[in-house]
């Protein structure tokens, strides 16, 4: 369960030292602004309402989302987590689901 006393000793130790990183995309709006137009082709979400941008940073046990959307006058930051292990599964179920269709499209029509 998520809402152990070891997750939540995890949670505020990834969250304060994002915000101690002189780069990361959390420790005030101005970085995030920044660090969000330095990573814009790859972090970028595609179809968003408001421009966001997502981050992943893993713990040993967890794997957390970072939603970072540097408009003032939002809620500019969310952070959404699961189980390592969990996320690694549905990583490489993805994974082998891009390939497949990389496989597909590659292949010449008979």
């Amino acid at each position: 369960m998520l809402n152990a006393p070891e997750f939540k000793a995890d949670i505020d130790r990834i969250v304060n030292w994002l915000r101690e990183q002189p780069d990361s995309s959390v420790r005030d709006f101005d970085t995030m602004k920044r660090c969000c137009t330095y990573y814009q082709r790859s972090c970028a979400i595609e179809d968003a309402i408001l421009p966001s941008y997502a981050f992943l940073v893993e713990s040993k046990q967890y794997a957390y989302m970072l939603r970072c959307a540097p408009i003032k006058g939002e809620y500019n930051f969310y952070i959404y987590c699961c189980q390592r292990d969990t996320f690694e599964k549905y990583r490489a179920q993805l994974k082998a689901k891009v390939r497949s269709l990389a496989k597909k499209r590659t292949e010449p029509e008979r």
